[in-house]
């Protein structure tokens, strides 16, 4: 793959669109970390954790304290339908955050996944985590058409806007690294390792 620049032509290497600093550029304790990672948790880093890695001060802590802060146990949502929002915000399949949410979903909640697949079903079970699903959708698509009619609907499906302000967070953090995961062409980890992953999270939250 070749472009014109000044009258020569310039060659692309096929993976420019990744960092490979991401990979390798991490110092000191970061670096330590990343080597140790499988022995200590049986599992390799991801694309998130070395882009988490790489800079912490500038992007790592903030984002790790925000999907803590998001994600931890609350009388709101289960722990399978906060995984729900952050797959539903990335309807891509075979997408980074996709397969690594929809992993912790089907280990903490197995039948998480198929309530997304089949809203009918999903607004019988449970109207208020359908109406919370419909309201993410409405706010990924189409944010300018949201009223307070839409916020008045949650309250009737039983959505208090504490648990409505966990789900947007959960999903306004989604919406983030899939873009980040989107312009480093973040790669989909094994599924062993997605496997080893969900069962890590699920004891221990989202850290890095």
């Amino acid at each position: 793959k070749t472009e014109a620049d000044n009258g020569t032509e310039t060659e692309f290497n096929a993976d420019a669109s990744r960092l490979q600093k991401l990979r390798q550029g991490q110092a000191g304790f970061a670096r330590w970390k990343m080597k140790a990672m499988p022995l200590l948790v049986g599992f390799a880093p991801n694309d998130f954790l070395r882009a988490a890695l790489y800079r912490p001060a500038l992007f790592g802590h903030a984002y790790s304290r925000w999907l803590r802060t998001i994600f931890s146990r609350s009388p709101h949502w289960t722990q399978g339908e906060r995984e729900l929002f952050a797959v539903a915000t990335s309807a891509k399949p075979l997408s980074f955050l996709q397969a690594s949410h929809a992993a912790v979903a089907a280990h903490v909640d197995p039948e998480a996944l198929e309530l997304l697949d089949d809203r009918e079903a999903c607004a019988r079970k449970s109207p208020r985590l359908a109406a919370m699903l419909e309201f993410l959708d409405r706010l990924a698509s189409d944010p300018q058409s949201l009223a307070p009619a839409d916020a008045e609907r949650l309250r009737t499906a039983g959505v208090s806007p504490e648990a409505a302000v966990q789900a947007i967070h959960v999903s306004a953090a989604s919406h983030v690294i899939n873009r980040i995961a989107d312009a480093l062409d973040f790669e989909i980890p094994p599924e062993r390792d997605r496997r080893r992953m969900a069962r890590f999270v699920a004891w221990f939250g989202y850290r890095s």
